[in-house]
Formats: C-alpha cells, structure tokens, sequence
C-alpha cells in the first residue's frame, strides 16, 4: 500500500481545482463486495514517506513493510497464476504512496480495468485453510466484521501453506490506523478535534469485540485459538486491514459486533450495487487514493469480475488513482490513518459542538422539548465546506428563542431532529440575526480550541530517544496538525459565511421585506451558494447590495486606550508650559549691553538653541498626537480564497521580489544568497513568486552563489514548508539552531545541515579565489557573459522593476536589501491582508515594514534606537495617513510605484500577469533592453515612474510623491518581526550611516521634493511635520554643539547663563529637563530597552548631532555652492571579528582617524577641562557656596562629561586597535588648549 501522506512536495506543485464530479454507478450482483482503496495522491498528502516507514513497528509476525515491492511482485504473480486476467496496470514504486498501480499502456477515460474475478476476493463465505476455526465461529454466528478479521489472523498463522500467504505476505506489517494511537498520544495530539472521541471509541469497540470473542468462544476451544496467535495485537493488525480495506453496499443493514454498540457497516465506504456483506479485493487495493478522481470499484455483470471505469486518461508510467468517497479528513485518518492537503478534500466537515444556555430563562421547557425528540443539552452537526445543515440553523433558533416564543419550541426541536421526513417551514426573521450570531460565537469557542493547539508546542508528548519512536511521534504530530488545520479551515469558511449571511440580510432589510425564509436543506444550500458565489478577482471578496463589503475586514487599526493618551497628553501640555516659561525666562533676563558683552551673546545664543529645541520637541510632539497599530487576519484571508475557489489559493495575485545587492566585497555573496533563500521559502504558492537579484556591481561571483542557491533551494524550501522552519534564512536558522528541534526528522536535518555547509565551503572558496569553477561555467551559458574587461559600471545587464514587467508583471511588488532576510515565512499574506481589503485597502499604495537587526546585542554600546522608534515613532507617523518608504522590506503596488494616481473609480487586477511570450529568446532580448542604463534617459522613469533618482535617500522621496498622488501607506509592525538585518557595530560606520541619511533629508528639505513644498494639499499637515522631524535633523547639529560647549567655557570664566537654585525660575529648566528625560526612559523602558540602554542611546543623541548632522550640513551646502560633489558609501556588511568580541564587551569601536572623532574628542576634552578647572576655580575662590548661580551649568558639564566616558576610556585607558588614535588626541587638544587658556586668561 502506499504511505499515509507526504509532506516534500515539489516546489511548484499547484494545489488541484475543483475534483471531477464524476462518478460511476454500475450493477453488482448481491454476494460480490469490494474493498476501497486506503492511500493518498501527492496532491492529498500530508506527511513525510520515510517517517511512516521508520513509524512501522513489527506488532506481527506477517505481512511486509510498506515499500517493499518483493512482496507485492509475488503477489502479482501469484494472482495471475490464481486466474487474474492481463492488467494493463503494473505495480511499481510510485511518488504517491511508495507502491502503486501505474499504468501500463495509454488508458482512455471511461475504460474499465482490473476485472478481479470474484474466486481472489475474501468474504465471509471463503474456504478456510482450517476448517474446525470456521466452524466454530459459524456456529456461534459470528457476524462479518470480526468474523473475516479472525479468517486474517487464521490464514497468516498458517504462513505458506494458506492459499492467501501471498497476499497476506504483501499487506502491511502495521496499518496506518488510529487504532495504533495510545491514549496519551490521542489525548495530547486530537485534543482540539472531535475525532478524538471517535477514536476512542473505535479503539474501544476492537477491544470489546476482542474480549468477547475471547470470552465466549477463545477461551473454551484454547486448542483451536492459542493466545500466542489470537491476542489483542494479532486483532488489532487485522481490523486496522479490515478497516483501511473493506467495503460496504449501499443496501447494507446494521452488522452488530458481539459488542452490542458498535455499528460497523457506518464505518466504511458505501458502494452501488451491494446486499450488505464485506470483502476484500487483493489486487485493487493497490490503487492509492487522489481527490482530483471520483471513480469506484463495482462489480461488472458481463465479465463478473471487480472493476472500475476512469474518469479520466492515463499515459504509460503514469499512476492511476481511485477514490474513497465522500468522506472528511478525520474520517480519513480514523481508517485510513492519512489527512488529505489542506483545501483538497471537497467532503471535508468537522463537527460543531453546540449546547444550550443553563443561565437561559426557558432552559428547561427547550431540553424537555429536545429530549421528547432525541437530543440533548449537547449536541454536535456537521459543518462541511459547502454549508451546514438544517438541524443546526433549527437548534440554533431554539437556543436563541425568547420565552414569548414557547409555543414554538417544539417546532425547532422536532427541524433540529431530523426525525420528521417533512421539516416544516420555519419563518423566524426575528430570531435570524440572533442564531447566527450564535453559531458564529460556537464556531469563534472551537477555533481557540484549534489555535491553542497549533500556536503551542502542538502536544507535550516527549520524543523519544529510539528514532523509530522518534520519527513515529514525529509523523502522529504532523498528522494530528494536518488535520486541525483542515478542520480550522472549515470553521473559519463557516463563520465567513455566517458573516456574509448576517450582513446581507441587514442590507436587504433596509431595501426590501424579507421573504420566508425556508429552512429546507435545498433552500439553505441554494442561499450558501448566492453568498459565497462572488469572486475575488480584481476585489478581494465579493460586495452586498450598497456597496458595503462582504465579509469581515482583512486587518484592524487600533488606538491606543483614552486614558493613556489623555495622560501623555496632559504630560505634554505641562512640559510645553515649561518651554514657555523658559522663553519668558530668557526674553525678560536678557543681560544688559557694554560691560558685559560676552554674557550677553552667550545669552543671545542660548535664547537661539532653546527656541529651536522648543520647536522641534513641538514638532515632535506633534507627530506623535494620534498613533495608531495595525492588525491583521491572515486567517480571514484565507476565507476570502475559499470564496473564490473552494479548494486552491490560485485566486491570490502574484508577488514579484527584489533583492538588492551593490558591492561583493562589501555584500558577502553568502549573505545575498541567504536573503535570497529567506525569500524564496515564503509560505505563499511557489508559482505566484517571482525572485529577482539586482546586482548593481555586475559581479559574475554574484551569479555564481545564486547558481549553486538555486540547486540549494531545491532541497531548502520543501524541508522549510515540511517543517515549518523559522527564520528561512539557511544561515540564521542553523546559527540558531544547534540540533533538530521537536517535529524535525534528525536524520534529514543533519543532511540539510551537511548541503548548507558543503554550499558555504564551495562559495567562500570561490570568492577568496576569485575564479569559477570550469563545471558551473559549462552548465549555465550566463557565465559567458561575462569577461575581465567588465566593471561595476560596464557589465551584463541587471534586472530592475521595469523589467519584471515583461517577466511577470505581479501586481504586488516587495523589495529587500540583501542583508535583511526574511524572518517571517506569512509577510505575504500580512501585507496582503492591507492590500485585499475592499472596504479599507483601495487606496494603500505601500505597506512598510520596520527595519530590526539581529547583530544588536543587550545593553548595546551604541544604543541602537529601534526599538522606540518602531513602537512609538512609525505608529505615529502612520496616524496622520503615511509612513515613510524606508527602501527595504516594503510591499508596493505596481500601479502605485509606476505613477498612477489614485481615484475611486480605480479598481485593481489582482490576478492579472505579464503578457508572456513562449521564446525565451524574445523575452531575454526585451529584458536587455530595459535593463540599460540609458534606458530611462528622455523618459518619466526615475522622474514619475518607478524609484525617484538624483538624491541620496531616494526611496524616501519616492513614497512621498506616491502618497502625494492620493495613495496611503501604512506600518505594519508583527510580533514576529517580518525582517532581520545587520547593523554597523563600529562607530566610524554608524556615524558615517547617519551623516549620509542626514545629508539625503536635508537635500529633500531644501528642494522641491520637501514635503511642506509637494505636500501642500495633498498629504495631511501632521505628516509633512512627520517627513520635516527626520529633515531637520541636520539643523540640530549647531543648537547642539553650541549647548555642549558654551555653557562648559562659561562655566569654566564663572559666567552664569541659568538662574539660580533659589530662584523661581529654576523650577521650569529643572521641570522640563527631568520630565522630558523621565518620559523617554518611560518609553524606551516600555518598548523592551533596559535602563543602560537608554542611557547609551542618549549619548548617541549627542554624538550624531554634533558629528554626523554637521558635517552633513557643511557637505550639503558645500555642494550647493558647486565646491564638492555628491557621492554614496556604501555601508560594509563585513565585520572584523576582533572589532565584533570588542562591541559584545560593550566598548566602542573608534580604530582610525576621522573629522567626526576629533570633533568629539574635542567636545569630551573641552567638558572634562571645564568641569574640572570650573569646579577648582569656584571651590578655590568662593567655596561651596559659588555653585548656587552656576548649579545648572556644572549639572550640565557633569552630565555631558558622563555621557562622553568610552571616549575618555578609549582615549587614554585602551590600547587595542578600537582605540582613539594618538592623533585625534592630539588634533584635539590642540583645540581645547587655547579655548581653555584664553578663557583662564580672560
């Protein structure tokens, strides 16, 4: 028989449409029964081959392994000898199933085959190879079921002197049954599934058949039934055969095990044709089962054998399926110990528990009335994908019925029973909205159940240290996940429907009178049907009459709560009152002129930087007036594709990737190629992604490592998808995990590990090498492109976005840079769920998601904001209608990026693709033609369409002119954050990372492109103040470095320019200095930061203003007045590993000479100086007392000589290469030196 399932399937497999609804009815004589067959097509499967051949135990000592074709060969043989007909079918190991029938020769639709004559089927009526064993159980009449099950075990002790011992040699040595499933294991894997109880109950049922056999008949005639052969194990191998095997007649009565409780004939498949007795058919249950296929076994009068007739054509070497039937998933598993693929099973249900209300005021009269018809306070009804049944829709309108409607009960109770042949027509309007409001709440209560178990650590069972055991509990897990998803599924489509149904019935109530409503089963499909007949092509889901959306929306927006908002408004409001009074304070304090001259300008200037800050910290505060958070419902995204095609996610439009790679020097190609693979793994259909690497240096190593990635990815993404790894990346997954984790197969782990690694050896190799291999080279005719004579700016041509245009044409469009890889497999269908929103998602041009880095260490040194900035600052900017183009880990819509401008009437074609040509030729032609880099000359692309170009940070510009062209954007901030990247762990590199972001802003802020300038009445006040916080950063730098040391040289000649500690007007400087820094610790402490890191964050504050702002400020107006040019850094990826163990230990990375060191070794100096002649100089002429008037000031000195400690560490305590350099000291000092002598001096 085939496996069970198989998780591996291909890369491009597309889930299957709509089966077939074919099915064939065919004549069969009374006596003849056939088995149906018991495994699954690739397009069912759902769990790993291998782990169910290491999960077979030797419970008996018959039967074979499930791969083994010996057995099955003689099987074949023996049946041809035994009277089989020519087959043109042969058994041969399958992709589906690891045995199979395949066919032989071209197979025509409406064929018949098989043909077993009725002498090789197994019946009840079958000689038995020891007689006295039938008789005895003939005599104690013995029904069909255990009888044929004991015929089995009789037969298989028998060995080779059975005329069966060929077949009996070729069945499974331990069936895929449920049956094999202990307690615990039931208990902690079907936990949230109905078919839990079913099962055990079935395993009850065999134990109890078992016992009474023993009892009655074992027991007295031990000579003919030894317990060795005839024990619990023994039964339990030949009812699980009996149950993945036998067949039924559709005319079948109840066959009643000795146990008086067990209705046997409800178990199996029913067939046309049948008097009610069993079989088993040895060479059909060869035939493995596929949902595409609706063809049964039957029995064919003119050549009395078992048959079957396709439903479709087969060519040779392809397998031939047959089907089940209409049976769910669990049943599936139950018997046959296989769940089919999510969405591919069209008789899929779950049953929904559903129970009255004891709190209710009629409890009583609507038990009483449920139990005078046969039900209970619990009750459970099927929910399938195609709708639920009248009994529900009944009971739930007696739950919800009030007690004026008593005289009605009955009426419900007797529809929701299903004992009446004509349900009587029930017109409740009233009550409708009420009872689906009510399934939904049950549909809502079973779902946590599903969700619980899925989200946790999917049962608390131990593996175990055998790897058979191992890999056993491995397959249960993956079986028991398989089926909660599919019955998740149901319930989600259930409460979809229900949505659906409740909002167009409040609709039509508004328009129309509702007519009766009827609540027979063909009126209720007949209305599921015009609910979920809409589509989702170019909409996402369907609409009701007024144009309100059907269905839930795809994703929330929240707000924080009112009274957290009013606190840090009120907050706000007193810390504002400050700044005012410190304006007062320096407007009507301002010294007088002559004498007093340098306090006076000292004075001027700081009135300057305090108005300024005051200014900014408005316009900061002013952005952050109304975050808002998004949410999402992939789950309700999925109900969405149900609607659409109740089987397959065919209708989700396709996705065009972009990773982005400059430098392999700088951008290790191990790197790229992780990214790549993060990327390409994404839990989305494989033929909906289109991955495209933009190399802008041409790098012919670069083609190289995405040549050896795409053999990788061939092994990577089916054990990614089979194992549902996190993160995708090959390279973080395996630094992050050092052995297989719980439901991972050790042995295929350790051989993915050892294809990674093997994969990194080649790589670096070639890349310290600089050469290509000879063999690569002959396999990929793009090696020829390129030769020694090619540059960086002379090279094959790159694929950009105008390109894919040609290719694929996806409507959606994400792109990373090549260092931050895809750390959540579902962002797709995150982003998605913006994009598919009817109601909410028209006009969202770009979803953003927030840049975070995984190199960050705790207590980072340099105090890497992102965490507030994340939290707080992108929620904000997001609440005025727009977050910002950061340039990576973004998901646009194509029509947004290419210029379009948004209007109402502007519909999306989310299912439309490129117009494709067949010549690989002709399309590799138009490619090169786009991809030039002259291309765009004389064009509107970097102008209108596609990335604005001609500025440092053009990505940022280029969501600004979308959003001025009436598209929204938003920020969507996951728990498990969506990207991971690498962050400069050097100073030198932060500092140089900022100037570059400061210089491209301060061009944005000063052109045409400033978002006060474009902006004007397209985009919102709050958000061009948002875009102006960033511009301004440069502006900063002079108010800052003026703060840092004016006051300190003031300090230092004993010049006061605060007030004094007694005075009234010291409370608004103390004020706002400690309300404003107690309310960022209170954010960086909420956001996950610790105390240290804040503090490390706030001398990064200090440094970038009075460093990387400033000299971003003097090269930006240096290059407006023509003396320099404008250039681009790339930022290094490689990181010294010495340099790395420095940044671990908290200590900052200095290493070479820059104007950014000497500036703030200069600052750090001059304050030190200061504070200690200053602090010398009061104590020494006026003692203590000579702080007073110069509290704030030597407050100030201290404040900003503790925030400069590793730079005095680094200075004169270190001496390893992140070091100060002796000559920043030196330049520096030759700085502080005159300032402090000329200010002694004075």
């Amino acid at each position: 028989m085939a496996t069970a399932a198989a998780l591996a399937l291909h890369t491009q497999f597309r889930p299957p449409r709509s089966p077939r609804r074919l099915r064939q009815h065919l004549a069969l004589p009374s006596g003849v029964l056939i088995r149906s067959p018991v495994r699954a097509s690739a397009a069912s499967a759902s769990a790993s081959a291998p782990a169910q051949r290491e999960a077979a135990a030797a419970g008996v000592p018959w039967g074979c392994e499930i791969e083994s074709l010996e057995s099955a060969v003689s099987l074949e043989r023996w049946l041809t000898d035994s009277g089989l007909p020519e087959q043109r079918l042969g058994i041969q190991r399958v992709d589906v199933g690891e045995r199979g029938l395949v066919a032989l020769k071209n197979i025509r639709k409406g064929e018949k085959l098989l043909f077993v004559p009725p002498s090789l089927v197994i019946t009840a009526d079958s000689e038995w190879g020891c007689p006295e064993v039938g008789n005895v159980l003939k005599r104690n009449s013995v029904p069909d079921w255990p009888l044929i099950a004991t015929y089995l075990i009789s037969e298989a002790s028998l060995e080779s002197s059975s005329r069966w011992s060929s077949y009996i040699a070729a069945l499974p040595r331990q069936p895929y049954s449920l049956l094999y499933w202990t307690r615990p294991e039931l208990d902690a894997y079907l936990v949230a599934s109905p078919i839990r109880e079913r099962a055990i109950q079935r395993i009850t049922d065999v134990v109890g058949t078992y016992n009474d056999l023993r009892d009655r008949i074992f027991s007295k005639h031990s000579d003919l039934f030894p317990e060795e052969v005839y024990n619990l194990e023994t039964f339990r191998w030949s009812f699980g055969i009996l149950f993945s095997r036998l067949a039924f007649a559709l005319l079948a009565v109840d066959v009643i095990l000795l146990n008086k409780n067990v209705h046997w004939n409800d178990l199996q498949v029913r067939l046309p044709s049948m008097d009610g007795r069993v079989a088993l058919v040895p060479w059909a249950d060869m035939l493995n089962h596929s949902p595409e296929v609706e063809t049964f076994l039957d029995y064919d009068k003119s050549s009395g054998g078992i048959v079957f007739t396709t439903d479709r054509s087969y060519q040779p070497g392809e397998q031939v399926f047959i089907s089940y039937g209409k049976k769910s998933s669990g049943e599936l598993l139950l018997s046959y110990g296989f769940v089919p693929k999510e969405g591919t099973n069209p008789n899929d249900s779950v049953e929904l528990l559903v129970s009255l209300n004891k709190s209710d005021k009629c409890y009583k009269e609507k038990l009483q009335a449920l139990k005078r018809n046969g039900l209970s306070e619990f009750e459970s009804f099927p929910l399938r994908v195609t709708g639920w049944p009248v009994e529900l829709m009944a009971y739930a309108f007696l739950v919800v019925s009030p007690p004026e409607m008593s005289q009605r009960f009955e009426e419900m109770a007797v529809a929701a029973s299903n004992k009446s042949p004509s349900k009587p027509g029930l017109n409740y309007p009233e009550l409708e909205e009420q009872a689906l409001q009510f399934i939904l709440d049950c549909c809502e209560s079973n779902i946590a159940k599903y969700t619980k178990f899925l989200e946790g650590s999917s049962g608390s069972l131990q593996l175990s240290t055998n790897s058979k055991q191992a890999n056993r509990t491995l397959l249960l897990k993956q079986l028991a996940r398989d089926l909660c998803i599919s019955e998740r599924r149901i319930l989600y489509r259930t409460q979809y429907v229900v949505f659906v149904a409740d909002e167009a019935q409040t609709v039509e109530e508004k328009e129309i009178d509702k007519s009766d409503y009827n609540l027979s089963r063909q009126a209720t499909d007949a209305r599921r049907l015009e609910v979920v007949g809409g589509s989702m092509a170019g909409s996402g889901g369907g609409v009701v009459s007024g144009g309100r959306q059907r269905g839930p929306p795809l994703f929330a927006t929240e707000k924080p709560g009112r009274m957290a908002m009013a606190a840090y408004r009120v907050s706000a409001a007193t810390v504002f009152a400050g700044v005012l009074l410190i304006w007062l304070y320096r407007a009507t304090h301002l010294p007088p002129g002559g004498g007093d001259g340098v306090r006076r300008w000292a004075w001027l200037g700081m009135l300057a930087a305090e108005l300024w800050f005051g200014f900014y910290w408005v316009l900061t505060l002013s952005v952050r007036w109304c975050p808002v958070y998004r949410r999402t419902f992939k789950d309700r995204l999925a109900q969405r594709i149900l609607i659409a095609n109740s089987y397959s996610e065919d209708e989700l439009p396709s996705v065009d990737i972009f990773v982005c790679t400059a430098d392999p020097t700088a951008e290790p190609p191990m790197l790229v190629i992780s990214t790549v693979l993060s990327v390409m793994a994404y839990d989305y259909l494989p033929e909906k992604l289109n991955i495209y690497l933009s190399d802008d240096a041409g790098s012919v190593l670069t083609f190289y490592v995405l040549c050896e990635a795409s053999e990788f990815a061939k092994h990577w993404i089916p054990f990614c998808k089979k194992y549902k790894v996190e993160p995708r990346s090959p390279a973080a997954y395996f630094a992050k995990v050092a052995s297989p984790p719980d439901g991972c197969g050790p042995k295929e782990w350790f051989t993915m590990k050892e294809l990674y690694k093997d994969m990194t050896d080649r790589v670096n190799s070639v890349v310290n090498s600089g050469r290509i291999p000879e063999v690569p080279r002959c396999h990929s005719r793009g090696f020829s492109q390129w030769n020694e004579n090619f540059t960086s700016s002379d090279h094959p041509s790159i694929v950009q976005i105008r390109v894919s245009s040609v290719i694929s044409n996806s409507p959606i469009i994400m792109n990373v840079d090549c260092d931050m890889y895809s750390n959540n497999s579902e962002s797709i269908r995150d982003a998605l769920c913006f994009f598919l929103d009817e109601e909410q998602g028209q006009d969202i041009g770009f979803v953003q998601y927030p840049q975070n880095f995984e190199n960050v260490v705790h207590n980072d040194i340099y105090g890497h904001p992102i965490n507030v900035v994340n939290e707080l600052d992108h929620p904000c900017l997001d609440g005025w209608g727009g977050m910002c183009y950061y340039g990576t880990g973004c998901f646009h819509r194509r029509e947004a990026l290419c210029g379009r401008i948004y209007s109402q009437e502007y519909k999306e074609d989310w299912t439309r693709v490129a117009g494709r040509t067949e010549d690989a030729n002709e399309l590799e032609e138009m490619g090169r033609s786009l991809v030039t880099c002259t291309y765009e000359h004389n064009t509107i692309w970097g102008i209108e369409k596609g990335v604005r170009y001609g500025c440092p940070l053009e990505d940022v510009t280029t969501g600004l002119q979308i959003q001025c062209r009436g598209w929204r954007s938003v920020y969507y901030n996951p728990k498990r954050k969506g990207f991971l990247g690498m962050t400069p762990t050097s100073l030198g590199q932060i500092l140089v990372l900022y100037k570059r972001w400061t210089e491209g802003f301060l061009q944005i802020s000063l052109s045409r492109y400033s978002p006060f300038l474009l902006g004007h009445g397209k985009i919102k006040l709050g958000l061009q103040m948002g875009y102006s916080v960033c511009g301004f950063w440069a502006v900063n730098s002079f108010p800052t470095l003026y703060y840092v040391t004016i006051p300190s040289l003031c300090f230092l000649n004993g010049i006061s320019l605060f007030p004094e500690k007694t005075s009234p007007w010291f409370i608004p400087f103390a004020y706002v200095m400690v309300a404003a820094y107690s309310c960022s610790l209170a954010e960086s402490l909420q956001c996950g930061d610790s105390a240290v890191e804040w503090w490390n964050a706030q001398r990064m504050w200090l440094i970038r203003r009075i460093t990387s702002y400033l000299l971003a400020t003097i090269d930006t107006f240096r290059r407006i007045l023509g003396i320099s040019e404008s250039g681009f850094n790339l930022t290094v990826k490689v990181t010294d590993l010495q340099a790395l163990e420095r940044y671990k230990k908290g200590m900052m990375e200095f290493g070479s000479f820059s104007a950014m060191f000497v500036i703030l070794t200069t600052v750090a100096l001059l304050n030190l100086a200061c504070m200690v002649l200053g602090i010398s100089r009061v104590l020494l002429q006026e003692g203590p007392g000579g702080l007073e008037t110069l509290f704030l000031q030597a407050v100030l000195c201290v404040l900003i000589v503790a925030i400069n400690s590793p730079v005095y560490e680094a200075l004169f305590l270190r001496r390893d290469k992140g070091s100060l350099p002796a000559s920043v000291a030196r330049v520096s000092i030759c700085f502080v030196l005159p300032l402090c002598i000329l200010s002694i001096c004075k």
